[in-house]
């Protein structure tokens, strides 16, 4: 069972995506100015809804449309957005309190900081709304890859921050769980067979194009190549 490693109770470092401990110590807290970060997260927003009215032309008894847009409160939707900036002090004078001041001991100071970031929507179509082009010349198109390293039964323990363009998922809704959770009924049995040959060769062992379970619940098919 993997309730233990739920993914809200796990933090990974935006630079090497290891997971990191919860519990950091109170010297943790004076970040160095100008560190760089990057991290993927889900921001809600409320979808605009397009309403047509036909009204009376009362001059040339034509029909006129007019549209409004307005906000539907009850359908909020979620959209991945990368976040990528850097650490920046604040001013000690105006930032610490008279009581912080007197609790610290002499010949320290109150070191805050704070995130400037810029936030990119990251959009990852559905199926059914990718549009179909026929093209009548050959065109080559680099494939998008990610890295994830797992233990022996099949657990995410690193998963690359481009997984979230293919799959959907943030890094750390992934950590701790089982590949075998996401991958199509029908495919578990050769990919199984894929797992176990790759544990017992020092080769790279390259899958058939397999189905893997996304955020959005659609499957989306990738082939992978493993290595123990």
């Amino acid at each position: 069972s993997s309730s233990h490693l739920s993914p809200r109770e796990r933090f990974i470092d935006a630079k090497t995506m290891l997971p990191v401990k919860t519990e950091v110590p109170q010297s943790g807290s004076r970040l160095s100015p100008g560190a760089r970060r990057s991290f993927f997260c889900r921001m809600k927003c409320k979808t605009v809804t397009t309403t047509v009215k036909e009204e009376a032309d009362t001059t040339t008894g034509c029909h006129r449309r007019k549209k409004q847009q307005g906000q539907a409160a009850s359908d909020k939707k979620y959209r991945v957005i990368q976040c990528t900036g850097y650490l920046k002090p604040w001013a000690t004078a105006k930032m610490c309190l008279e009581e912080e001041k007197e609790s610290e001991p002499e010949g320290e100071s109150c070191n805050l900081s704070c995130l400037v970031a810029m936030g990119r929507v990251i959009v990852i179509p559905l199926p059914h709304q990718r549009p179909l082009r026929i093209y009548h010349t050959p065109i080559t198109v680099r494939p998008l890859q990610f890295i994830s390293r797992h233990a022996m039964d099949g657990k995410f323990l690193f998963v690359d921050q481009r997984a979230t363009l293919v799959l959907g998922f943030l890094p750390q809704e992934l950590l701790g769980t089982s590949m075998y959770e996401y991958y199509y009924k029908e495919d578990i049995r050769h990919l199984a067979e894929s797992h176990k040959a790759a544990l017992q060769s020092k080769e790279p062992v390259t899958t058939k194009v397999y189905r893997f379970r996304s955020k959005e619940g659609n499957y989306v098919r990738l082939h992978s190549e493993w290595k123990s």
